[in-house]
């Protein structure tokens, strides 16, 4: 009974904010949409991106090294600097071969915000649009386990792929939980402006 009453009243703050919800999920899929068209070029370019902040983290560490006091601090900050900026110059030359690591790591990170957003949904038990969000995150579970079985063959198309896919998935759940919602509570929230 008290996951029911939890459920309902998550579901109910939903309701009271379904307008941004449904801004979420839109945009969500408009992104995923977009992602389909250009997985390859999508997962390259993001790769180069990471390269390059980085290096800018390298830069920010440098920095720090004329701030901090003491001789093994400092050696520490050049030592973190030169690995943040190695790293972040390897990732730029060659996008490819840093995606191959990055692409487990991707594939571990869309199982774990699968199984998070199956107990998110749980936790809205009760409501009506609940189910969509255990589909949605048994979506995600597989999404991240196809990545991981065609590493490193499929990577590159796979990668931006799945994830396009994950996010129209989680724009189209956003959807439907904000329009589930929205219909819950709008007898209340009439209710309550007549009573004013």
């Amino acid at each position: 009974m008290h996951s029911a009453a939890t459920g309902k009243s998550a579901f109910d703050a939903i309701g009271r904010q379904w307008a941004w919800t449904m801004g979420m999920g839109v945009t969500l899929m408009i992104l995923g949409m977009l992602g389909l068209g250009m997985s390859v070029t999508a997962t390259m370019s993001g790769i180069m991106l990471l390269g390059a902040l980085l290096c800018m983290a390298g830069a920010a560490q440098f920095t720090e090294l004329f701030q901090s006091e003491g001789w093994k601090i400092r050696v520490w900050n050049v030592v973190v600097a030169f690995l943040y900026v190695y790293i972040g110059v390897i990732t730029m030359l060659n996008p490819a071969l840093s995606s191959a690591g990055l692409i487990l790591l991707i594939a571990a990170a869309l199982i774990v915000i699968g199984g998070l957003r199956i107990a998110a949904a749980v936790q809205l038990r009760g409501a009506r649009s609940w189910g969509w969000g255990v589909f949605g995150g048994g979506l995600t579970i597989m999404s991240g386990t196809v990545i991981a079985t065609q590493w490193p063959v499929q990577g590159l198309n796979v990668i931006g792929t799945l994830i396009a896919l994950e996010m129209m998935i989680a724009g189209w759940t956003g959807v439907i939980i904000a329009l589930s919602a929205r219909q819950a509570t709008a007898p209340a929230d009439a209710l309550s402006t007549e009573a004013d």
